[in-house]
């Protein structure tokens, strides 16, 4: 028995289908089989290979519109190796081949009766036994060197070939291109009986990866982010995380006894991770339709348990691996969606302006149910974005004088010692919702590390010693364009200067406050008006006693002297 040469470039991919008739007329005599494949999943740059494991002649059971194709006098096809001159097997491979496919085939002394165990059995019920059939025949006796090449048709967009004999076919997946099959693919196991021309719709099944984020997460897990889906600014604050979503259908399993599912998210160092909050469920994601016959109702969210259906390991706070457990378990749930939610916080490290913080997640799965063969999504990325903000809080007279400085340097009018509320615009209402900001230092400045565009309402909650407090809200805007070509983000704000004249309109957010942004940070500056000084013992106080005083007296004397001078009348 000639041991297969196991080529690494190849794997078995299409249909396991017994029973699979011609979809036109038979083929007449000489012309052959056309094998058409659709459902490639655009795999245009692979090439397909039929090889012939038993061949027979044709008889037909019935007629007209019940008349069918079948397969007769059978013996092993073109493609086995070590067939004698009756076209048969020596007794040692036959012994060697009924070894590892299991007692079913205890009996089978000739390719009819291997063929006679394989059509009892039924696609979806056995698919594994055919699986195993397809396995021992491709690792012991088929040439992989011969078949017969199905090629791309650019014009159908489908894979074709001619065969020129009837019998049972292994389809065999051969990238034309590299020499190797890509990462992201995957790849299952068939066996077709061609009687006729026959058109296979593919079922190889890969599954995908999706990941977005959002600023918020609603009580459905919707997301909402203030960019789209893949891209989102941020506030670098404890109680503003960010929220990812992870999200992959669930393939078909037939064929594998065991199945690889693991999702690997790496956050960039900008990131500290947050597992308590994780959830894993697997999600109906078809739509819902009473109307019809049957009504089509959302099954309920699956919730996943923790160290039961999967494991969670981390690297650094930035590596997140979800593995999960005995995944073959969930093919029951094939077509759903495995949904992963969890959120995490930008940190000090995050990058600021117009540079994102990247995350970038990707699905290791089983591609091959013959082998060990692991595929790989294209990574799925996200991105968020963050821009430094300072307050500085200054007297009223010197609000947007940035050049008036003392002899040292030290700009002059900045306050220390004022607190402020900062909140999301439509959230001010609510105090658990509020930033809190301060004291400004001595340099009356408080800063930011991080802000999101968005529209917010900053309050003055404690003013500086000796000033008054402001008790109108200020109401102030960032905005931020992402640029799909370079995938940056350009930060700015409302105009805040006249477009005509050009100069300066302070009261664009209010008399009190000036805006203005850089590349890399926000500017907001607050003036406050100092109080009225109250009156004290020993000092203005007295003087104006003292002038009332000498007032009185001198009301006095003016009525004295006019009541004697009456008198003297």
């Amino acid at each position: 028995m000639k041991k297969l040469k196991m080529l690494a470039s190849i794997l078995l991919i299409l249909v396991l289908c017994l029973g699979i008739y011609p979809t036109t007329s038979q083929a007449a005599e000489g012309e052959g089989y056309k094998i058409t494949i659709t459902n490639t999943e655009g795999k245009e740059n692979h090439t397909y290979k039929a090889y012939q494991i038993f061949t027979g002649t044709v008889a037909t059971e019935g007629e007209g519109e019940t008349k069918q194709y079948v397969l007769s006098n059978i013996f092993w096809g073109n493609d086995i190796l070590d067939r004698n001159a009756n076209n048969e097997l020596p007794e040692e491979t036959i012994s060697a081949i009924k070894a590892e496919l299991g007692a079913k085939y205890n009996n089978c002394l000739i390719a009819e009766n291997f063929a006679d165990v394989l059509a009892t059995m039924k696609e979806a019920d056995n698919s594994e036994e055919l699986i195993k059939f397809v396995d021992v025949i491709y690792n012991n006796v088929l040439n992989v060197d011969g078949g017969t090449e199905l090629t791309y048709n650019e014009a159908t967009q489908k894979y074709e070939g001619t065969v020129s004999e009837t019998g049972y076919y292994v389809i065999i997946d051969v990238n034309s291109a590299t020499g190797d099959i890509k990462e992201e693919d995957v790849f299952s196991k068939y066996i077709l009986q061609v009687v006729g021309d026959v058109d296979v719709n593919s079922k190889s099944d890969m599954p995908n990866l999706t990941k977005t984020l959002g600023n918020k997460r609603d009580e459905n897990g919707v997301l909402t982010s203030n960019v789209n889906e893949k891209v989102n600014t941020a506030i670098i604050d404890e109680s503003k995380p960010v929220f990812f979503k992870l999200e992959s259908k669930i393939p078909r399993m037939d064929g594998y006894s065991s199945y690889n599912f693991v999702i690997t998210d790496t956050l960039g160092e900008g990131f500290d991770l947050n597992t308590e909050d994780l959830t894993v469920k697997i999600v109906d994601k078809t739509e819902a339709n009473p109307d019809a016959e049957p009504p089509v109702v959302l099954a309920e969210d699956v919730v996943l348990t923790k160290d039961v259906d999967y494991t969670i390991s981390t690297s650094d706070k930035t590596v997140l691996t979800i593995t999960f457990n005995n995944f073959i378990d969930k093919k029951q749930y094939a077509g759903k969606y495995v949904v992963v939610d969890y959120q995490a916080l930008l940190n000090e490290n995050a990058k600021r302006g117009s540079e994102p913080n990247v995350n970038s997640a990707i699905l290791t799965y089983s591609n091959d149910p013959h082998s060990n063969s692991q595929g790989k999504t294209k990574p799925q990325e996200t991105k968020t974005f963050t821009i430094n903000f300072v307050l500085t809080k200054v007297n009223q007279n010197y609000l947007g004088q940035t050049d008036k400085k003392d002899e040292t340097g030290k700009r002059l009018g900045l306050l220390p010692g004022a607190t402020f509320g900062l909140w999301e615009k439509g959230t001010e209402d609510d105090e658990t919702k509020k930033i809190e900001l301060g004291p400004t230092n001595e340099n009356g400045e408080i800063r930011i590390p991080g802000m999101g565009s968005g529209t917010y309402i900053l309050k003055e909650i404690k003013q500086p010693d000796g000033y008054n407090l402001l008790t109108t809200p200020i109401e102030f805007s960032i905005n931020a364009t992402y640029d799909e070509a370079t995938g940056n983000i350009r930060w700015s704000i409302p105009d805040i200067t006249d477009a005509e004249t050009g100069k300066d309109i302070r009261d664009k957010l209010t008399k009190f406050a000036v805006l203005s942004i850089g590349e890399e940070q926000v500017d907001l500056e607050v003036g406050n008006v100092k109080g009225i000084i109250l009156p004290s013992t020993g000092g203005i106080g007295t003087v104006i006693f003292t002038v009332v005083g000498i007032g009185i007296m001198a009301g006095s004397a003016t009525l004295a002297f006019g009541t004697n001078k009456k008198k003297r009348k």
